[in-house]
């Protein structure tokens, strides 16, 4: 296997952090899974009449803008302040611990 090198314009490769995110994952798509059989009555399922390619399509164009805000209210040094569903993690940008100037 080779080593991973960085190219110019890189971020920095990622240091140790402090937890797994693909059991955050997990547990939100639990909570999605549940969401979508209460309000559909079942849960996602194939050859349902949509079109998958169209919606996930349209799901992402979605995701780019939201994307796209959170990275210029993170630029402009905006508080993002949010929770994903059962979830007490708060999300903000760090100049929040300043006083708007």
């Amino acid at each position: 296997m080779s080593e991973l090198r960085q190219r110019p314009g890189d971020q920095a490769l990622p240091a140790e952090g402090q937890e797994d995110v693909f059991p955050l994952v997990i547990e939100d798509l639990k909570t999605r899974l549940a969401l979508g059989t209460a309000r559909y009555g079942q849960p996602l399922q194939t050859f349902n009449g949509r079109d998958a390619l169209r919606d996930a399509y349209e799901e992402a164009l979605d995701l780019t803008v939201y994307l796209r805000q959170a990275l210029a209210e993170r630029d402009k040094g905006v508080c993002v302040h949010g929770t994903m569903p059962n979830s007490t993690t708060t999300l903000w940008h760090e100049s929040d611990t300043t006083e708007n100037q």
